[in-house]
C-alpha cells in the first residue's frame, strides 16, 4: 500500500514560528497561534504528536521542507528547538543565497554554450554534407572548405567529449564521501580554485553565524561537524577543531591547504584587532567579490567562445553560398 504523503509546513510559517517562540510561549501554543485555514491540517498533526508526548524532533519529522531537513535534525540532537530552528533557517538562507549568486552568473553563458554547440553539431551532422555535395557541381576544388569543416568537426567533438567527461566526474563525485575526496584533491592540486574559495566562504559564513548567536569556537565547530549532509563544511570543521585541540592557534590551523589561502591573513588581523566577527565579515565580503569576479571571467570566456564558434559557422556558410555565384561569374 502506498504511503500517504506527509503535509509540509512552509518556510514562511517556520520563520513566524521562530519569532513566536522568542516570546517564551509553549511550542503547542505557538503552533495554535500560527494556525490558519491553509496550514491548519499540518499544524494540527504536529500538535497532536506533541500532545502524545513526542519530542519536537519526532513531531516535526516528515513535516519540514526538504531544504531545512539537512540542517535542523542534526542541530536538534544537541540544541533546544528554538536554537535549532533559528540556526537551520539561517543556514538554509545562506545556502540559497550562495547557490543563487553562482547560478545568476553562470546559467546564461553555459546554456548559451550548450545550445550553440548543439545547433552547430546538428548543422555539421545533417546539413554540411548535403551542401558540400551540391557545391561539387560548381567547383571541383573544395580543399579549403573540407579542411575548415574537419577543424570545425574536431572542435565540436572535443567540446562534447569534454562535456561528457565533466558530467561523469560530477556524477562520480556527487556522493557525500566522494565530494569530500574531490575537495581534498582540489585543495592539493588547485588550492586557489573557484570551488575551493566557495566552500571556504560557506564554512566561514556558517561559523560566523554561530558566533553571532552566542556560541564560542568549540561548540560552534561541534555543531558544524554534525552537519553530515553538508560534508565539506563538516570536514572543514572537523580538521579545524582537531588542530585547535592539539594546541595550534587559529591562524596556524586556518593556514592549512584545506582553507582559502587568504583566510589565515584575515584571522591574523582579527587576533590583533579585537573584533573577530567584523574581520570575518570582511573576509566573507572579499571572498564573495573574488568568487563573483572569477565566475564572471569564466562566463565571459564561455560567451566569447560561443560567439566565435557561431561566427565561424556563419562565415563558413556565407562563403559556401557565394561559391556558386563565383563559379558562374568565372564562366
Amino acid at each position: 500500500m502506498k504511503r500517504k504523503r506527509s503535509e509540509k509546513i512552509s518556510f514562511r510559517d517556520l520563520v513566524y514560528l521562530k519569532e513566536l517562540l522568542r516570546t517564551k510561549l509553549p511550542l503547542s501554543d505557538c503552533l495554535e497561534l500560527l494556525s490558519e485555514p491553509k496550514n491548519e491540517a499540518v499544524l494540527k498533526q504536529i500538535r497532536e504528536k506533541l500532545d502524545r508526548g513526542e519530542g519536537a524532533e519526532e513531531a516535526f519529522r516528515d513535516h519540514l521542507p526538504e531544504e531545512l531537513e539537512e540542517h535542523i535534525y542534526p542541530l536538534m540532537k544537541a540544541l533546544p528547538f528554538l536554537d535549532s530552528l533559528s540556526l537551520a533557517l539561517s543556514f538554509t538562507r545562506q545556502k540559497k543565497e550562495g547557490v543563487k549568486e553562482i547560478l545568476t552568473v553562470v546559467t546564461y553563458p553555459f546554456v548559451l554554450l550548450f545550445l550553440s554547440m548543439s545547433a552547430l553539431y546538428l548543422f555539421d551532422e545533417y546539413g554540411l554534407d548535403g551542401i558540400l555535395s551540391l557545391l561539387k557541381s560548381f567547383s571541383g576544388d573544395l580543399g579549403s572548405f573540407l579542411l575548415f569543416r574537419r577543424i570545425f568537426r574536431i572542435l565540436i567533438r572535443t567540446f562534447y567529449t569534454g562535456f561528457l567527461i565533466l558530467l561523469l566526474v560530477f556524477l562520480y563525485f556527487s556522493s557525500k564521501k566522494r565530494r569530500v575526496f574531490f575537495y581534498v584533491l582540489l585543495s592539493k592540486y588547485l588550492p586557489d580554485s573557484l570551488i575551493h574559495t566557495y566552500y571556504s566562504r560557506e564554512f566561514v559564513g556558517l561559523y560566523l553565524e554561530l558566533l553571532r548567536s552566542g556560541y564560542s569556537s568549540k561548540p560552534a565547530l561541534e555543531i558544524l561537524k554534525s552537519l553530515k549532509k553538508r560534508p565539506v563544511v563538516s570536514f572543514l570543521a572537523y580538521h579545524l577543531d582537531e588542530d585547535l585541540s592539539e594546541g595550534e592557534s587559529m591562524e596556524t590551523a586556518s593556514s592549512k591547504p584545506f582553507y582559502d589561502a587568504s583566510l589565515s591573513r584575515f584571522i591574523r588581523i582579527a587576533s590583533y584587532s579585537g573584533n573577530f566577527e567584523a574581520i570575518l565579515e570582511n573576509y566573507l565580503e572579499i571572498a564573495g567579490q573574488k568568487i563573483a569576479s572569477r565566475a564572471k571571467g569564466l562566463t565571459l570566456f564561455i560567451q566569447i567562445f560561443s560567439y566565435v564558434m557561431i561566427g565561424l559557422a556563419v562565415l563558413f556558410v556565407y562563403q559556401i553560398l557565394f561559391l556558386p555565384m563565383q563559379a558562374i561569374s568565372a564562366l
